[in-house]
């Protein structure tokens, strides 16, 4: 089941629930923050509803519609994870 978020989170919550590492996903499922919208074209499609922010709003290079990081929450990897 995808999860979806609703109502204000601080930070410490969403740190929570964004998963880590560079990806809006990882081995417990996707960002509840993270949308594809059917409205929009394909590689302009990803949303973020923790930025509030889609593909085709940013100026210059957007990667939300291939499930790449742009909100910067858990995103540091750690060593061993690194050199895999």
């Amino acid at each position: 089941m995808k999860r979806k978020v609703t109502g204000y989170f601080t930070e410490e919550q969403a740190k929570k629930v964004i998963p880590k590492g560079v990806y809006c996903y990882d081995e417990n499922g996707t960002c509840p923050f993270w949308e594809m919208r059917a409205d929009k074209r394909e590689q302009e499609n990803g949303y973020c509803h923790w930025l509030k922010e889609g593909d085709w709003e940013v100026d210059g290079i957007s990667l939300l519609w291939d499930q790449c990081k742009e909100c910067g929450i858990n995103d540091d990897l750690e060593e061993d994870e690194l050199e895999e």
